[in-house]
């Protein structure tokens, strides 16, 4: 919606900002600064050289179904910082932006609004929240009341969507070449056929396959459920299980009418290998249970949603139906005797479980107490408290007799060092193990028998070596599915499938799990698979972090066939098979090489209904057309297009192929981003034509929470726009977050993002005014630099660099701290050294240095500040060198120098002495104590009862104690850390407490060095530099203090200074912790 309830605070400021906005924005569209075009001929450049000198990044085109909200302004701003900052590079950037239609959600939501109205009536009665329907969520997207039933039709969701989609990206400011933006479906002939010849050509390719294949499945909609067409679940698969088959030996009363049947509980497994070591089962004693006839005339007791899910993986009689015969109440069925397949136990009895789920696998559980850390405490809780066996109704005989016996062995973990002891002894049973270890007495201990579950898991599974049945001495790991396969085919069990966790689909349908004809894309092939895996683990591809990196891999050896047709939906119809349509994650995976020719063809009419600059009609275009564009292939025979219109497309193709990034969320990776590689390596069939870089974030929250339309915590890209300005948007997008951890849009950043961004135009304008530019000549800069403009050129020159390194590794929230917070706390140093003699030079330099720097992040800004204060100022000065009509064509700004990093070491001390003495000697005279206790007083105590005025006192004697070296002790602790090192984000690598355990012997000791040692790491951290560890300063300390006194010491009130080294000591009392305060870089002071 466009309009929000609230307004921020100042927003006189906000509004000059989105009012230089719009000015800027429309300066741009005039002069075409975001379209991009191939050069005519660049033949002369090498494959490689081309690509040095552009830039093609893409985002996942986002689904028309509503406004766009922060969660993609997050993922975009990624592309669009990087388009900005390599434009800045000297490249020729393209970054397009298009919008899905593809799939179930919109067609899903069209069909509600038509239920809803149906059943108006009945919703009325049954008081149903308005804001909830989709009807109330049109509503409060500012869809008018009467276009509503318009929306019925899917088609008019791309129509009303599409547009407002794209203005609110234009008014965030998005760099974005729009001649080149479409929307998928039929609706657009032209991506349509461009659709039909990748799947012509997967399929000529013997990259297609048809058959049947477990899906997540909606009953509701007839066809699989993929992740862009689920409300919740994204990320589910199929879950396999094994279902044993217990039979039932005696009947209860209540069952005696199936005395003559073949009668089971179905209980589901993950583990199938641990059945040697059942002694029981377990259901839920106020558990609903079904009984179900099954092939064979057997029947089947389990949740009647197992049944559902069973009848669609042809488990019953007839696909998709199951029929039920009884019902029966977990209670009844305790005490039940049955006969466990691999069981040493003849008979096992049922036994309860409080802890069951009937909405996980089939409410039947078998239990291993061996194995299982559940299952071991409950059977110990029946066997030792009588107790608890009169309340749940147990019989002392169902489990008397009943011991776990080992059936796994985990083995002992020897020794590296010869002759040593073994580090651990085998573990016969590790349920056992566990639960005794962390002190597990009852099903109660829900929290630490997850706990142990996950660990007996693990360690069975990765070590585990049976002890027992069919495959002693054999791995778990190798044998599992042997003793699976053994089950299934004796018939003792069936593999069975459900979600691994919870999915309802676009049309509020639960799924379940179903065996679904369906065309396939062969995904997992092992020389395809081997072809992306090479790939990504390659210098030619960039995932930017380790654990990204590390999902694509994973991803890759996991993904197997997917199942590309749908019944319904919205979407190109699979070309052999016109009965399904294409779905939508698989038509969206190959879409940017049809972003290079788009502009041509659709000339930025989203949806085609008109011809482009190249005058193509979509019947001109087939899949030899599209061959000779993407594929050089031959000139077509018949062809409708001229071949001199095709070179121009095939000549945009080649020069902005391939992609060199990708934007992405992190929940992609698991299907999008991994089915783009597999798409690319399927129709280029060439390395060099693979994508470049994928990039991925986490989600986006919004003030700490996630972003929710329920909750009433959610927020559109345009609610921003307007309540803060487009440039606080980005601002407050770029301090969010660049690791796949969940980012994080707080609107306090963003308010005070518009108060940061006024002050610094203010100033801009104010310093400009004050300098006589007509007289300021270029070819004298830096004659006239004193020591204090020496220092901070010196630090632009780190931070051009730094900033440079932070927006090149896509670290946006440090290319904002050091490019504009710490830019401008070193002009507010430099201004405090100089306080009204500021250098002209270096304040025209700065003002040019700081819009460059946050020139990606905030160009409205950056462009207002240039064309209405800097350009005009800098063109009045004397042999100033050239520059660009619009600072969105400026390049990176050139550093001076090399960065001094000795001259900034002496910089960063000037800084602390002044700092740290005004400190210490507030502290001394009691001001700082007082100041704090007028603070925790308040304001209104203090008008009750005025505070009495206390005299600060004042010291005339001064010592300043500095050190040259460490003591010993904290050089180990320093060593220490030099030697472990630090990760790319100045995280030291693991503790060093090895390190210094083996130089200190006494706890008292250590403890003093790991204490100092985590402060040197907390310093290096914040700083992002190995400088906090350097043993001595590379310069004499006292000589700088003595240099610089005038400045450190102008707020002190002593008269008299006198220096010390650390070693020579003093005997004035008091003075003892100031000495021992002093390090190399950090002198103390003293007075008295």
């Amino acid at each position: 919606m466009e309009e929000t309830k609230t307004e921020p605070k100042g927003n006189s400021r906000r509004d000059f900002l989105r009012k230089i906005e719009t000015e800027m924005q429309a300066i741009w569209d005039e002069k075409k600064v975001n379209q991009a075009d191939a050069p005519e001929d660049y033949s002369s450049m090498s494959f490689e050289e081309k690509n040095k000198g552009k830039f093609f990044n893409t985002f996942p085109y986002p689904y028309t179904n509503g406004r766009l909200h922060l969660g993609h302004a997050y993922s975009s701003s990624k592309n669009e910082f990087a388009t900005r900052f390599e434009k800045m590079r000297g490249k020729r950037v393209l970054f397009p932006f298009s919008f899905h239609c593809t799939g179930m959600p919109i067609a899903a939501a069209a069909k509600r609004l038509v239920l809803e109205k149906k059943f108006a009536e009945e919703e009325k009665s049954a008081k149903v929240d308005k804001s909830k329907t989709q009807r109330g969520i049109l509503e409060s997207m500012g869809v008018p009341e009467d276009e509503i039933d318009n929306f019925e039709d899917p088609e008019y969701w791309l129509d009303y969507f599409t547009p407002k989609g794209r203005a609110d990206l234009q008014v965030l400011g998005l760099n974005t070449d729009w001649r080149r933006s479409f929307i998928t479906t039929p609706k657009n002939p032209y991506y349509d056929s461009f659709i039909r010849w990748q799947f012509n050509l997967l399929k000529a390719r013997d990259k297609v396959v048809f058959g049947k294949r477990p899906a997540v499945y909606s009953v509701l909609d007839g066809q699989p459920c993929a992740d862009h067409d689920r409300s919740q679940g994204e990320g589910a698969v199929p879950q396999e299980y094994t279902a044993v088959k217990l039979r039932v030996i005696e009947l209860p009363e209540e069952l005696k009418e199936y005395e003559d049947k073949d009668l089971f509980l179905i209980a589901a497994t993950l583990r199938p290998e641990t059945m040697y070591g059942q002694t029981n089962c377990f259901v839920l004693p106020d558990g609903n249970y079904g009984i179900f006839k099954m092939p064979g005339d057997q029947y089947f007791i389990m949740a009647e949603r197992a049944a559902k899910n069973m009848a669609y993986q042809d488990l019953t009689e007839e696909f998709g139906k199951y029929e039920q015969v009884g019902k029966v109440k977990g209670s009844v069925l305790i005490g039940t005797p049955l006969k466990a397949p691999l069981s040493k136990f003849e008979k096992i009895y049922t036994l309860p479980l409080l802890t069951i789920s009937m909405n996980k696998g089939t409410g039947v559980v078998t239990s291993v107490p061996s194995d299982s850390p559940t299952d071991y405490a409950t059977l110990m809780e029946y066997k030792n408290k009588a107790d608890v066996r009169k309340k749940l109704k147990v019989e002392e005989e169902w489990v008397k007799d009943y011991e776990p016996f080992p059936i796994i062995t985990i083995p002992g973990e020897e020794s590296k060092e010869e002759g040593k002891e073994a580090l651990s002894e085998p573990i016969d049973m590790i349920a056992v193990d566990l639960c005794k270890k962390m002190k597990i007495k009852s099903q109660k201990d829900v929290k630490k028998l997850e706990e142990a579950k996950d660990i007996a898991y693990k360690k069975g599974f990765n070590q585990g070596v049976f002890s027992y049945g069919d495959f002693i001495g054999e791995k778990v790991s190798v044998a599992k599915d042997k003793v699976k396969d053994m089950l299934v085919e004796t018939g003792d069990a069936l593999i069975y499938f459900e979600p691994d966790k919870k999915v309802i689909s676009r049309s509020k349908d639960e799924c379940i799990v179903a065996k679904v004809d369906q065309w396939l894309l062969k995904y997992g092939e092992e020389d395809w698979k081997n072809f992306i895996k090479e790939h990504v683990t390659s210098d030619n591809f960039n995932a930017y972090t380790k654990t990204t990196q590390k999902s694509f891999e994973d991803i890759i050896e996991w993904l197997k066939q997917w199942g590309f047709s749908r019944t319904f939906g919205l979407g190109t119809k699979v070309p052999w098979d016109e009965q399904y349509v294409i779905e939508s994650l698989s038509d969206s995976t190959i879409y940017m090489a049809y972003y290079t020719v788009a502009h041509l063809i659709q000339g930025g009419v989203m949806d085609g209904n008109t011809p482009g600059p190249l005058g193509a009609k979509p019947e001109d275009f087939n899949d030899a057309v599209w061959s000779y564009i993407f594929l050089d292939g031959e000139y077509p025979e018949g062809c409708t297009i001229a071949q001199d219109k095709l070179e121009l497309l095939k000549n945009e193709f080649n020069y902005w192929y391939p992609m060199d990034l990708r934007c992405s969320g992190k929940d992609l990776i698991g299907n999008h981003l991994v089915m783009c590689l597999y798409n690319h390596a399927a129709i280029w069939e060439k390395k060099e034509m693979m994508p470049r870089s994928m990039f991925c974030n986490g989600y986006m929250l919004l003030n700490d929470a996630p972003m929710s339309k329920s909750a009433g915590n959610f927020m559109t890209i345009i609610d921003s726009c307007h309540n803060y300005s487009a440039s606080a948007t980005r601002m407050t997008l770029a301090d969010a977050g660049d690791t796949l951890d969940d980012g994080n849009f707080r609107e306090t950043v963003a308010n005070a993002s518009i108060m940061k961004q006024f002050v610094l135009g203010k100033w801009i304008t104010e310093e400009i005014s004050k300098i006589n530019l007509e007289e300021l000549d270029w070819e004298k800069y830096g004659e006239d630099f004193d020591k204090y403009d020496k220092f901070f050129e010196n630090e632009m020159n780190r931070i051009i660099e730094k900033t440079y390194q932070m927006y090149h590794e896509m670290k946006y929230k440090l290319a904002l701290k050091f490019g504009f917070h710490e830019l401008q706390g070193m002009r507010d140093d430099y201004v405090l050294f100089k306080k009204d003699t500021l250098n002209p030079h270096l304040v025209l330099k700065f003002i040019e240095v700081q819009l460059l720097m946050v020139l990606p992040i905030i160009p409205h800004f950056c462009e207002y500040y240039y064309q209405k204060e800097f350009l005009p100022a800098i063109l009045k000065t004397q042999n100033h060198r050239e520059y660009p009509e619009l600072i969105v064509n400026c390049r990176w700004p050139e550093k001076t120098a090399d960065y001094d990093i000795n001259q900034g070491k002496i910089f960063n001390f000037i800084k602390f002495c002044k700092h740290d003495f005004i400190v210490m000697q507030d502290k001394m005279t009691g001001f700082r104590k007082q100041q704090k206790q007028k603070q925790k007083k308040g304001k209104k105590a203090q008008e009750e009862k005025p505070e009495e005025t206390v005299e600060k006192k004042t010291y005339d004697n001064c010592i300043v104690f500095y050190a040259k070296t460490y003591p010993e002790e904290q050089k180990i602790a320093i060593n220490a850390l030099h030697e472990i090192g630090y990760d790319d984000e100045w995280n030291l690598k693991e503790k060093p407490i090895a390190q210094l355990k083996a130089q200190f012997k006494d706890k008292k000791s250590l403890g003093k060095a790991m204490k100092f040692a985590a402060f040197l790491s907390d310093e290096v951290k914040e700083k992002g530099s190995l400088d906090p560890l350097d043993l001595e300063m590379p310069f004499n300390e006292k000589e700088i203090i003595e240099e610089n006194a005038d400045f450190i010491f102008d707020k002190i009130t002593a008269t008299n200074i006198e220096y010390r080294e650390k070693e020579e000591g003093c005997d004035i009392e008091g003075s003892a912790n100031s000495i021992s305060a002093a390090v190399p870089g950090k002198p103390s002071v003293f007075f008295y």
